[in-house]
C-alpha cells in the first residue's frame, strides 16, 4: 500500500475513485433502489452531456457499496470478452475514473430491475454500446412493465421484497389442475422462515405431500404470478 501511496499518478485516481464513491453513498443515503449510468469519459456524449458516453447502466440498494467493489473488483472479475468490468478496468489503466450518474429512484426491487431494462433499452435505442450483457437489457426494443420481466430474475427475491411488490406463490397441481394461493406472510411468520422465493419453491415438502384435490403425490410445484 505505501508503493501505491507513492505514486503521484495513482494517488490521483485513488482520489477520484474516492470522490466517486462518497458520491455514491450521499446518493444512497436518500433511500431507495437507484438506477445509475457509468460513462466513459474519453470519448463525447452524442447528446452532449460532458462527462462522456454511457456504457453500462445498472440499479442497485446499496449504492454506495457498489460502486466502492466495481473499482475494487473490476480488474479480478474483467475478463476477455466485453463486460461493465471489463471497461472500468481499462478505463483505470489509462488513469480515467468512470463516473457514476443516477438516472432515477424506484421504491422496490421488481421497480428497479424494471427502470434498469428501459433506461439500458434507451441506451440501446439512441445507438449507444452498452456492456449490458442480459438480451432482454440490450434489446433495440420498447420499455417494458413488470409483466416483461423473467421470472428468472425474480425467484432469487426476499420473501420481504415479494411482498413490497404485490408478488404471488400458486401451488399448482399438474395432475389435477387444483392451484392455490400461498400467502407469503405467513412464512415470514414460521420458526425458521425462507429468506428468499426460491428457498419456498424449492421445498420438496409440496411434491411429497399429496394434493388435496386429487390426492396424488409428485404432481405439485410453486408457480410464480406477477
Amino acid at each position: 500500500m505505501a508503493r501505491y501511496q507513492a505514486d503521484p499518478e495513482r494517488r490521483r485516481v485513488a482520489a477520484l475513485i474516492d470522490e466517486e464513491v462518497a458520491r455514491a453513498r450521499a446518493a444512497e443515503a436518500e433511500g431507495g433502489w437507484i438506477t445509475y449510468l457509468i460513462r466513459d469519459p474519453r470519448f463525447p456524449d452524442k447528446l452532449g452531456n460532458p462527462k462522456g458516453t454511457p456504457i453500462y447502466v445498472g440499479q442497485s440498494k446499496e449504492f454506495g457499496t457498489r460502486v466502492r467493489s466495481r473499482f475494487d473488483k473490476c480488474e479480478k472479475a474483467a475478463t476477455a470478452k466485453d463486460s461493465v468490468e471489463r471497461r472500468v478496468t481499462d478505463l483505470l489503466h489509462e488513469g480515467w475514473v468512470a463516473p457514476y450518474e443516477v438516472l432515477e429512484r424506484t421504491p422496490t426491487r421488481l421497480t428497479s430491475l424494471i427502470s434498469e431494462t428501459n433506461w439500458a433499452r434507451r441506451c440501446v435505442r439512441r445507438g449507444y454500446d452498452i456492456a449490458n450483457l442480459l438480451p432482454e437489457q440490450r434489446a433495440h426494443a420498447p420499455d417494458i412493465a413488470r409483466e416483461g420481466i423473467p421470472a428468472s430474475w425474480i425467484w432469487p427475491f426476499l420473501v420481504s421484497e415479494a411482498i413490497e411488490d404485490q408478488l404471488t406463490l400458486q401451488l399448482d397441481c399438474a395432475q389435477c389442475g387444483l392451484s392455490l394461493t400461498l400467502d407469503l406472510k405467513r412464512f415470514l411468520g414460521l420458526a425458521a422462515p425462507p429468506k428468499s422465493l426460491c428457498e419456498i419453491r424449492d421445498d420438496p415438502m409440496w411434491r411429497a405431500e399429496p394434493c388435496t384435490g386429487c390426492g396424488k403425490r409428485h404432481t405439485r410445484y410453486v408457480a410464480l404470478k406477477i
